[in-house]
């Protein structure tokens, strides 16, 4: 519980929300009544240099592409044992939004309003961390990247 103990030290202005499992960020917004745009979602990413994390909102998909090219590398998804791993003291299947406490580098959606409040995924499928956008780029201190889209633009570039 990294993540609870790093908050408690720095950060006066989070709540800690306590609500049903929730297995996906869209779960997670249905149960904390929020628009899928202010819940947001970490992606871990394998690249050759090593994995990243992507943090992006609810309603959109991470574009390796994009991504890849703002970082200069080919990347693609880690595997689920891969995630288990990094996040050792998180519920299985839980990504973290604090890619700074595991050695990670964080990367955050470009198009997100720092002046808005966010959930974020808390350690287990049961908890939510909210606050202010600014305060957790203050903490996290991410890199900003265009590196989203929503999912039917991607499901109509697809088709």
């Amino acid at each position: 519980m990294r993540m609870l103990q790093f908050l408690a030290r720095h950060c006066r202005s989070y709540r800690l929300l306590v609500h049903p499992p929730a297995y996906t960020a869209s779960q997670r917004a249905r149960w904390l009544h929020l628009p899928g745009r202010q819940v947001l979602k970490g992606v871990l990413v394998q690249g050759i240099h090593g994995p990243l994390l992507a943090v992006l909102p609810a309603t959109q998909i991470i574009e390796l592409e994009s991504l890849g090219f703002f970082c200069g590398e080919v990347l693609h998804l880690a595997d689920p044992l891969a995630v288990a791993q990094r996040f050792r003291d998180c519920e299985f299947g839980v990504v973290p939004a604090f890619g700074s406490l595991y050695g990670l580098p964080t990367y955050l959606d470009a198009d997100l309003d720092p002046a808005c409040e966010v959930a974020l995924p808390g350690p287990t499928h049961f908890h939510s961390v909210v606050m202010m956008l600014e305060d957790y780029e203050r903490l996290e201190r991410p890199v900003r990247a265009a590196f989203a889209c929503e999912r039917e633009a991607f499901t109509l570039r697809s088709a």
